[in-house]
């Protein structure tokens, strides 16, 4: 994976848009997690990619900013959304007998 150079404004832009989310989701589900940690290495067609275990969102910064206005109001609300379904709405579930 190649790190792309995302100017700093558009990495500002992306972290206050996460922990917006942050703070809403938390609310929500009534837990206290941090902002994820954010990379820019995605090198493919995808947008982003959520990793639970490390707590971690990467992206693709060459999408980030080809497309920046467009990404930044979709791609990290969604990816916090599969961190957050992976921690709180997976861990909730019953065990399986």
């Amino acid at each position: 994976m190649s790190q792309i150079e995302v100017p700093h404004a558009l990495q500002d832009r992306v972290a206050a848009k996460l922990r917006t989310g942050r703070d809403i989701l938390n609310n929500h589900f009534s837990v206290n997690y941090p902002t994820p940690r954010v990379e820019y290495n995605i090198d493919s067609m995808a947008a982003g990619y959520a990793t639970e275990s490390g707590w971690l969102i990467e992206f693709n910064g060459r999408l980030l900013i080809e497309n920046a206005d467009l990404f930044i109001d979709e791609i990290p609300y969604h990816e916090l959304a599969h961190l957050y379904a992976d921690r709180v709405l997976i861990a909730a579930q019953p065990a399986q007998l």
